[in-house]
């Protein structure tokens, strides 16, 4: 597993605004297999979830863990 943080407005990184359709800050989970994406999903609720830390948390280890499953 591995996080990055990208600046959309870097050059260079201005494709993941259409690759993933994103309109704001967001959180996308990828899961890559030899080296090619083959699933994402953007974590859309992380915003409803914002104000509330537990929530929040629970939201994030629900898609990872739902993404790492379809990784086995």
């Amino acid at each position: 597993m591995e996080f990055k943080t990208i600046n959309v407005d870097e050059k260079g990184n201005e494709h993941y605004v259409s690759d993933y359709q994103l309109y704001t800050k967001s959180l996308i989970l990828s899961l890559v297999k030899d080296g090619k994406e083959v699933k994402c999903k953007n974590l859309d609720k992380i915003w409803e979830y914002a104000g509330n830390k537990q929530r929040f948390i629970d939201y994030v280890k629900s898609g990872v863990a739902d993404l790492l499953k379809e990784a086995e």
